[in-house]
């Protein structure tokens, strides 16, 4: 029997991809056992924010949490996390309501993914965090000011947290641990550097954080010679297939061809697909 595999970050999106029964059947036949279900935002199921944008999030926010529930009784273990990602910092902001109040919105949207984390619709924050291209300040500020109340609430509230960050390596690692630290947070499994890149995982380890890495064959050999299998490998799956698009199904593929390239072996897959997963998302292991 092969080992079962994880899927440490992805997305689901009925509306422009595969229904939530779809992404559950063709990863189950791939061996997958963990996904961790990120929100997309509003914009991604062509909802229109003209009219009141707080409530059109709170609307993404419950079909979300509807789409989790819907894969979870397919018989996966499923991570349910909602945020508010970087990208609708700059959304909002563009489109008439400036940095303060894209920051508002931002806020109560966190409020009501507090209560659902509180109430246990939700396992955790994310993506929350900073852009990883080029934004005006006010735009970064506000994005990092979400991040740092996500951190909290999620350090309260003991769940998940997902950052979204520039990655561009230790200093991105160093930078947000100061930050974290600066406002009480401490480091821990349950906070993880997303899509980190792999000169990103040992340092991110070393203070505590969890990191999940690309699920592409090079960028998995490269975090194992780095770091050793201290990590999850992630799909970022949009929801939607497509000829260049990584989906949950072809991770087990990568990380086993990845890891024999790299001269290790099953308990290293191990380590990977469960060990890491189990610390991070305080799941039962399969």
């Amino acid at each position: 029997m092969s080992l079962p595999v994880a899927d440490a970050h992805s997305h689901i999106n009925d509306v422009r991809g595969l229904s939530a029964r779809e992404l559950a059947s063709k990863f189950l036949s791939s061996g997958g056992w963990f996904i961790a279900l990120v929100s997309v935002s509003p914009a991604d199921y062509n909802m229109n924010i003209s009219q009141d944008p707080l409530e059109v999030y709170l609307n993404a926010l419950r079909h979300h949490v509807s789409l989790c529930k819907e894969v979870r009784s397919s018989g996966l273990t499923v991570s349910c996390l909602a945020g508010f990602h970087p990208d609708d910092v700059e959304f909002l902001a563009s489109r008439g309501l400036g940095a303060l109040g894209a920051l508002k919105v931002a806020m109560k949207v966190l409020e009501a993914e507090a209560d659902l984390c509180r109430k246990g619709g939700l396992d955790g924050i994310g993506e929350v965090g900073r852009q990883h291209y080029k934004s005006l300040p006010e735009r970064l500020v506000a994005s990092q000011l979400v991040l740092e109340r996500a951190a909290e609430v999620a350090q309260d509230l003991g769940c998940v947290l997902h950052m979204h960050l520039e990655d561009v390596g230790p200093d991105t690692v160093e930078l947000t641990h100061m930050a974290l630290s600066s406002r009480g947070i401490r480091a821990g499994p349950r906070i993880v550097f997303h899509h980190a890149k792999p000169n990103m995982v040992a340092p991110a380890t070393s203070l505590g954080y969890s990191a999940t890495v690309p699920g592409r064959t090079e960028a998995l050999i490269d975090a194992l010679r780095l770091a050793g299998p201290n990590f999850m490998a992630e799909s970022d799956f949009p929801g939607w297939e497509g000829p260049r698009i990584l989906a949950p199904w072809n991770l087990g593929i990568n990380v086993r061809e990845a890891v024999a390239k790299a001269g290790l072996g099953e308990e290293a897959l191990y380590e990977i697909n469960i060990d890491n997963v189990v610390r991070a998302f305080g799941v039962e292991p399969p």
